[in-house]
């Protein structure tokens, strides 16, 4: 059952998993948040796109990849921007 989002609507489907779940890493943010653009027609109003993108200070990200805190909670507004924008 993969690509739900080309078929979720026809069984009813109004939000459905895109991903697999998150890492606290910057390459994993990275990957998910970017893969969504890909497959954005699908989403409309009722039809939605649902990453995993709220991983946010479970500390798996190493010195380099961690973010400022000003920045900390840049996975959680991705998330928000990609969720409702198309």
């Amino acid at each position: 059952m993969t690509d739900v989002w080309t078929w979720g609507t026809r069984v009813g489907g109004n939000v459905w998993r895109t991903t697999g779940d998150i890492r606290d890493t910057w390459d994993c943010m990275d990957k998910i948040g970017f893969s969504q653009v890909a497959i954005s027609s699908y989403t409309r109003p009722g039809h939605w796109n649902y990453p995993d993108m709220l991983e946010i200070g479970n500390g798996g990200m190493n010195a380099d990849e961690r973010l400022p805190p000003q920045q900390e909670h840049h996975p959680q507004c991705q998330g928000s921007l990609i969720f409702c924008t198309r």
